[in-house]
C-alpha cells in the first residue's frame, strides 16, 4: 500500500487563514445595528491582515533585492582588484614578458568573475521581469485595498451613527 502524502494545506485558503477566529464576512445579512458593526470589523480584520501580508511580501522581495546589490558589487569589487592588479604587470613590454604568468592567472580570475557576473545579471534580469508583473498585480491590489479603506471610512460613520442605537450593555433601542 503507497504511503499516504502529508500536504501542507495551510497554504492553499489564504482568506480562510486570515479570517481565522473572524466572524466570516458571508455568514449573514446583518439584522440590527450591533450585528452590521461586527461583520464591519470582521470585514476590516481580513483585510487589514491581507495587506500586512502583502507589506510583508513586498520587504522580502526588497531584502533579496537589496541581496542581489550587494553580491554584485562584491563581484565588481572583486574584478577591479584584479584589473588593478594586473595594470602595474603591463606597463611595457618588459614587464608583460616578465609577468606573462601572473598576467595570464589575473586574466583568468578576470575572465571567471566576468561569467558568473554575466550569469547573474541575467538572473537578476529574469527576477527584475518578475518583479515587475508582481508590482503591476500589487498595484491593482492596492487601488482595490485604496476603494476598500474608504468605503471603512464611510461605515465608521455609519457604525457610529449605529453604535448610538446600541444601549450601554449593548441592548438595541
Amino acid at each position: 500500500m503507497p504511503e499516504k502524502e502529508n500536504y501542507d494545506l495551510s497554504q492553499t485558503n489564504l482568506r480562510s487563514e486570515l479570517s481565522e477566529g473572524v466572524v466570516p464576512s458571508d455568514a449573514s445579512v446583518p439584522k440590527t445595528a450591533g450585528e452590521e458593526i461586527r461583520k464591519a470589523i470582521s470585514d476590516m480584520q481580513v483585510t487589514v491582515r491581507e495587506q500586512q501580508l502583502a507589506a510583508d511580501k513586498q520587504l522580502q522581495s526588497l531584502l533579496g533585492q537589496a541581496s542581489a546589490y550587494i553580491e554584485s558589487s562584491q563581484r565588481l569589487d572583486q574584478m577591479l582588484k584584479a584589473v588593478q592588479q594586473v595594470n602595474p604587470l603591463v606597463q611595457s613590454d618588459d614587464s608583460i614578458r616578465a609577468n606573462s604568468r601572473r598576467i595570464a592567472d589575473a586574466l583568468e580570475l578576470i575572465s571567471e568573475l566576468a561569467q558568473v557576473h554575466q550569469i547573474k545579471i541575467a538572473a537578476n534580469l529574469a527576477q527584475a521581469l518578475q518583479d515587475g508583473i508582481s508590482s503591476l498585480a500589487q498595484a491593482s491590489t492596492a487601488l482595490s485595498e485604496g476603494q476598500a479603506f474608504a468605503q471603512f471610512a464611510e461605515a465608521i460613520k455609519t457604525w457610529k451613527a449605529n453604535l448610538t442605537q446600541v444601549g450601554p450593555q449593548g441592548d438595541v433601542h
